[in-house]
């Protein structure tokens, strides 16, 4: 079984595209794809070719013989030859190659696979601290240069609120979570797709490190939904029995060892508990 010969000429077309982002020539890439396609020939020619292209909407995640495909593997680098086999394969049919599927696929499903990790959350964060202590800069010097300039002083008052300075120390808090415990410390990643992750093989411990942080984090923002009353907030009535607001609160969501001491000592199970019940009630009411 071969390639449908209509698809010869759109598939050399995509190389050379291809190649022309990636900085290699389009032969090589045809040769790379040629290559995994012989590899693979159980697998890629073990039906016929549908008469026409899959659309978008037909497939929203990988079937299920592409997910065994997929998951057999044995390497990191396995796994990324059967990904990249697996969408030239849904790419081809009687009619051609559909190039722009092909981007398409391996650009989302790409993305999934990035699953839990965390690095470009930990980027995004650091971003946003950068710019809020230049902000907070700015708001100072301009305060203190006329005192009496309405918006500036109230941008510095806001700045000194209760709320602003807990919202920032979470968001600090966060960031060492991400960095320590979800392994993004020191990492940066422009990529977003796993096929092409610049810490290669190491991608699947920053997906299981990163699915972890971001859960007990999840869990940390319940809590502090629901315990530590904040300004604009109000739930409905007949969710208020799952509100805490004016009780005695149990955890400092401004503390990452508080945090790390509450999933040892079991306040951390008594969030998720109620966040289970809570969650139960929402989807029966």
């Amino acid at each position: 079984m071969a390639i449908p010969k209509k698809a010869v000429k759109p598939l050399i077309e995509h190389c050379n595209r291809v190649g022309d982002r990636t900085g290699r020539s389009g032969v090589v890439v045809m040769e790379g794809y040629l290559k995994l396609m012989k590899k693979y020939d159980g697998y890629f020619f073990d039906a016929a070719w549908p008469a026409e292209p899959l659309l978008h909407s037909t497939v929203l995640w990988l079937e299920d013989d592409e997910g065994k495909f997929l998951f057999g593997c044995r390497s990191f680098r396995e796994e990324i030859e059967r990904f990249t086999v697996i969408i030239l394969k849904r790419s081809f049919c009687l009619e051609g190659f559909d190039g722009e599927r092909f981007d398409f696929d391996f650009d989302l499903y790409g993305r999934t696979l990035c699953g839990g990790c965390v690095v470009r959350d930990a980027m995004h964060d650091r971003e946003f601290l950068r710019k809020l202590e230049l902000s907070k800069a700015e708001t100072a010097e301009k305060h203190k240069l006329d005192p009496r300039d309405a918006f500036w002083a109230q941008c510095h008052d806001h700045y000194l609120s209760a709320e602003s300075v807990k919202l920032e120390k979470m968001k600090r808090v966060e960031l060492e979570f991400l960095e320590v415990e979800g392994g993004a410390e020191g990492k940066t990643c422009d990529v977003w797709n796993r096929c092409l992750c610049p810490f290669g093989a190491k991608c699947r411990e920053l997906v299981k490190l990163g699915g972890n942080v971001k859960y007990l984090l999840e869990v940390v923002q319940y809590y502090d939904m629901h315990w530590n009353a904040t300004r604009g907030s109000t739930p409905s009535r007949s969710h208020l029995g799952w509100f805490h607001f004016g009780e005695e609160g149990f955890l400092d969501v401004t503390s990452r060892e508080d945090i790390l001491k509450a999933v040892e000592d079991g306040r951390f199970n008594r969030i998720v508990d109620e966040r289970k019940r809570y969650e139960e009630w929402c989807r029966s009411n």
